[in-house]
């Protein structure tokens, strides 16, 4: 799945199928309001995929796929995805947060280098016993070419991963 950030100095008039939406000091472009750039992850619609109109929806959601797939889960990409469903099962060591800091900017320096993690805050069960899950990982990122940091939040335990996404506008 491929997109193009385009970025325009000016507001054209005449552009009658275009929007244009103010993102901090620069714009997101869309070429046509009601066509899907993408496919929104986590899915929830009912019996359909939820579509994704925007380039930062569409990165939240390319960002999430790929936090929340293992390696060698996707059929001829056996690379794609991280490590993380490794860490519910490893034990609460110090180099624990190294590797979970490795695994995701590894993967997304390779998968999605139009994105920028721009803060890594990892808590364990260790940090805080009161804890509901065994690790807490917040990553605020930044898309090139857009000025809104998005937040997603990464609960792991052993039942599994799940996340939570907001945006934090700058």
């Amino acid at each position: 799945m491929t997109y193009q950030i385009v970025e325009i100095n000016e507001l054209v008039q005449s552009e009658r199928n275009s929007i244009w939406q103010n993102v901090g000091k620069k714009e997101q472009f869309y070429i046509n309001p009601n066509r899907a750039i993408g496919v929104s992850f986590p899915f929830k619609a009912p019996g359909v995929f939820s579509k994704t109109f925007s380039t930062i929806e569409q990165a939240r959601s390319n960002f999430m796929s790929l936090i929340l797939t293992s390696k060698g889960e996707r059929y001829y990409q056996p690379d794609f995805g991280t490590d993380l469903i490794q860490v519910i099962f490893e034990p609460n060591v110090s180099n624990l947060k190294d590797f979970i800091v490795e695994t995701i900017t590894e993967a997304v320096d390779y998968w999605l280098p139009y994105l920028s993690i721009t803060e890594f805050i990892i808590v364990t069960a260790e940090d805080d016993p009161n804890m509901l899950h065994n690790i807490k990982i917040s990553l605020k990122f930044t898309v090139t070419g857009i000025d809104s940091e998005e937040e997603i939040t990464i609960f792991a335990d052993d039942k599994g991963v799940t996340t939570e996404a907001s945006n934090t506008d700058n």
